[in-house]
């Protein structure tokens, strides 16, 4: 469906860009584990399980901080992808091979200090068994 908003390009995933001043916003709120990741140990040692009162909220609200500054495109499977000019990339699914579980995975182009560099974040309803 061709590209969808965003100001493109950021000129870096530096301190103080705003990728990684919203990654910190998001922080505050879901604070990370020992791992340096969102969540808890999920199916495999590739995803994170966060469990939040609405996953599609949440998971929405993560893509669209940790997009906003980077160049916004969709694929054939309508997965929506920012880029940064550094190789980080954001990309939010809004149903994971789990029915009604959105996912956004977040993959630094570069080491940021205190943060996992590949996350895949599964969102899940508090109390649920997925």
């Amino acid at each position: 469906m061709g590209s969808h908003g965003g100001a493109g390009y950021s000129s870096s995933n530096g301190p103080g860009n705003a990728f990684e001043s919203a990654l910190k916003s998001l922080v505050k709120d879901y604070p990370l584990n020992d791992g340096n990741s969102f969540g808890t140990k999920g199916s495999s040692s590739r995803i994170q399980v966060l469990a939040v009162d609405d996953p599609q909220s949440v998971a929405r609200l993560f893509w669209e901080k940790l997009s906003s500054s980077g160049n916004i495109t969709e694929d054939s499977n309508g997965a929506l992808i920012a880029e940064f000019k550094d190789l980080t990339r954001v990309i939010y699914r809004e149903e994971s091979s789990t029915p009604g579980v959105p996912v956004v995975k977040i993959v630094l182009g570069k080491p940021m200090a205190g943060f996992k560099s590949t996350q895949n974040i599964h969102f899940v309803k508090k109390g649920s068994k997925n």
